[in-house]
């Protein structure tokens, strides 16, 4: 078996006994990606991971330090189920490899720097925990399984990443799903569709061309005349004919009334009657 093996998969269909690895912040936050995946598929790994990151408050003045000294580092949760008779575990291996998210970001060649050392505080721990297994006749610690971290949200080619991982000599299964996108990216791909059909939509009203109608249009794409929410007429510029349905007659020249008087008085001056004081 080669040090990385990469296959088509889902991470969280690993079986049991198996080790889950993934890559994190110091600030206790897993907020996307595969980590907000885990989040909820494993809610103890992300409260004991978000509790040692907490350990000391935010206000202390050695708050930074420590949080500081965690990056490089590696969490193993243990999480086990089943019952007395048949217990299984999974281990979910959270690598410390960057200081903060988002834009702050650590640099790529800082964030390689702290797998390498996290990687070894991986191993450290995880000799232990099948010495202790191998004691207390559980199953033993199965294979690694992973996903191409580093590369996702911490921006790191995925190549330099496992050069690193192949260094250490840690044998993994890294897994990428089918469709080639984590939950953070599905739902970023779902925003860019929308407002790309939105866009669509809108260029499609400016031609006269039907538009589906599935509930998500804005006023400017609604068929009646008036606006639901301020029951106020809308200018006749801003009516689509065609995106109505229906069609517009011209408007009609107002009609001149026509006086009921007889045609011998039209025209003819009335004298005014004045109050004799």
């Amino acid at each position: 078996m080669a040090i990385v093996s990469e296959l088509e998969g889902n991470v969280l269909d690993a079986p049991p006994n198996s080790v889950i690895m993934h890559a994190c912040n110091a600030q206790g936050k897993w907020g996307a990606g595969v980590a907000e995946a885990l989040k909820t598929r494993f809610p103890l790994a992300y409260q004991e991971y978000s509790a040692q990151c907490k350990k000391i408050p935010w206000n202390h003045p050695k708050s930074q330090q420590y949080r500081h000294s965690l990056v490089g580092t590696c969490m193993i949760t243990t999480i086990t189920s089943g019952n007395n008779q048949s217990k299984s575990q999974i281990y979910v291996a959270s690598l410390i490899t960057s200081y903060h998210y988002g834009r702050q970001v650590d640099p790529p060649d800082e964030i390689l720097a702290h797998t390498a050392k996290a990687l070894e505080s991986y191993e450290t721990q995880i000799r232990l925990i099948k010495e202790q297994n191998r004691r207390s006749n559980l199953d033993p610690v199965g294979d690694v399984w992973a996903v191409k971290f580093n590369s996702g949200l911490f921006k790191v080619p995925w190549e330099q990443t496992k050069a690193i991982i192949e260094a250490s000599k840690i044998k993994m299964m890294v897994l990428e799903p089918a469709d080639d996108a984590t939950q953070g990216r599905v739902k970023k791909r779902k925003r860019t569709e929308e407002v790309s059909r939105r866009s669509d939509a809108n260029r499609s009203l400016g031609k006269g061309t039907d538009l589906p109608n599935d509930g998500t249009e804005d006023h400017e794409h609604m068929g009646p005349d008036v606006c639901e929410d301020q029951g106020s007429q809308r200018p006749a510029s801003r009516i689509n004919p065609s995106a109505t349905g229906s069609t517009l007659s011209k408007p009609t020249r107002p009609q001149k009334k026509t006086s009921s008087e007889p045609l011998s008085t039209r025209g003819v001056a009335r004298p005014v009657k004045r109050k004799i004081k």
